[in-house]
């Protein structure tokens, strides 16, 4: 039977976020296969990561974007423990275009 607009609500906002496993493997680092998730990220926390991101002309930057959001997804996928600080997402710099921490990943 189909839901109307008030159940289709309340079975939106009772909605656990989902948890994702990582399925392919990381070249170089294999022994991780079957051990990564990544969780969906509440608005709150994408924007966050937004507010992360910005760079010096107060723009997001792309790839601390993408660098944030690996850090606050990315777990352990048996005990949901993050890899990642938010520290760890890194910097870019401007003048070489090269990344540090998680930026530097090639994401």
């Amino acid at each position: 039977m189909p839901h109307n607009a008030a159940e289709a609500r309340a079975l939106l906002f009772n909605r656990k976020l989902q948890e994702k496993p990582v399925e392919f493997s990381i070249p170089g680092l294999e022994e991780l296969d079957g051990e990564l998730s990544v969780l969906e990220l509440k608005a709150s926390e994408l924007k966050q990561c937004e507010k992360l991101s910005e760079g010096p002309d107060g723009e997001t930057d792309n790839i601390l974007m993408m660098a944030a959001v690996v850090c606050k997804s990315l777990v352990m996928r048996a005990t949901k423990e993050r890899l990642f600080s938010d520290t760890d997402m890194g910097t870019i710099n401007y003048a070489t275009g090269e990344g540090s921490g998680v930026a530097a990943f090639g994401l």
